[in-house]
């Protein structure tokens, strides 16, 4: 009876306690709805303030010290021209964009020896004036079904919906500091994600290249994977702007790259209804075309950090 007893005390203490447990890092957690509204939202334990922003390799800036050119973005190309190159034809998004957004691009496409003069006087002045529109900046999330249980939220891939003529205009930025970190031969030889001419094929076949090597030779090859979970929304703003700096972009075009990643809003579309915007106080917008570049920039050190061993 006593042992009983004990039992049901603590399971009392244990369950029964109004108290809640502290958050961590990386829990999901779910808000209640808001008055009018019928969605639950999941929210990840975000800690802004455990990345490590004082290692932080300056890399770029002891390779920029050998040429000193410095990137400072303008206008490129026109809006006409960007168009036709970055969407293609018609039928080409078709099967890439929600019906709103291959409406925007048909419109675009029609009007754009109309609208090309006044679109490009609006990218010159965000460049100039370091501001991005605010407009540009909300975007609508489609959860897009990756595989597993449907029911497990994390079984889903977050793809953002932006509006087309942002898009243009992250192309026009894309081009220049791919351009800029190519010519200068600054991102990392061991990267071959999001890069032209590379891909997982690529790295495999370099990889078990080597491994056959060291089997020849007698060798133990050892191989750790890891896989960097939520990698795009838990991107500390301060840290790659710094980066940034580092590889030599300068002040003008930092207050522009401030200005696109901050102060961003979301909506979630799920079976018809529309959740309530929310901040997006870190990371990357998923669909876009600047943040796979931005994420290179953000892990392009991380071979540097690597001690009594050469990366390949």
């Amino acid at each position: 009876m006593r042992h009983a007893k004990e039992k049901q005390t603590y399971y009392h203490n244990r369950h029964g306690t109004k108290e809640l447990s502290p958050l961590k890092p990386g829990e999901l957690v779910r808000i209640r709805p808001e008055p009018g509204s019928k969605l639950w939202r999941q929210a990840t334990v975000v800690d802004h303030h455990s990345s490590p922003r004082s290692y932080i390799v300056d890399t770029g800036q002891r390779k920029l010290r050998r040429n000193r050119v410095a990137l400072r973005l303008d206008s490129g190309r026109s809006a006409v021209e960007v168009a036709e190159n970055y969407y293609g034809t018609n039928d080409d998004m078709s099967h890439q964009c929600k019906k709103p957004l291959i409406t925007q691009t048909r419109f675009l496409k029609i009007a754009a020896s109309v609208i090309a003069h006044s679109l490009t006087g609006i990218f010159t002045a965000s460049i100039n004036t370091g501001i991005f529109p605010y407009e540009w900046k909300a975007s609508r999330v489609t959860p897009v079904f990756k595989s597993g249980t449907r029911n497990n939220p994390g079984n889903y891939r977050p793809i953002s919906i932006i509006p087309c003529v942002a898009k243009i205009f992250e192309k026009i930025i894309f081009d220049q500091l791919h351009g800029y970190l190519d010519s200068n031969n600054l991102l990392n030889t061991c990267q071959y994600g999001f890069r032209p001419f590379h891909s997982t094929l690529t790295a495999l076949l370099e990889a078990t290249s080597d491994w056959s090597m060291n089997i020849d030779n007698g060798l133990i090859n050892g191989v750790v994977f890891i896989d960097l979970k939520k990698a795009f929304d838990t991107i500390d703003h301060q840290i790659i702007l710094q980066k940034l700096k580092n590889y030599g972009i300068d002040e003008t075009s930092l207050t522009w790259f401030h200005s696109y990643l901050t102060d961003r809003t979301q909506k979630c579309r799920v079976n018809g209804q529309l959740s309530d915007s929310v901040p997006v106080a870190c990371g990357f917008t998923q669909g876009s075309s600047l943040g796979p570049l931005l994420f290179l920039i953000y892990i392009n050190d991380l071979p540097n950090c690597l001690d009594h061993t050469t990366a390949r």
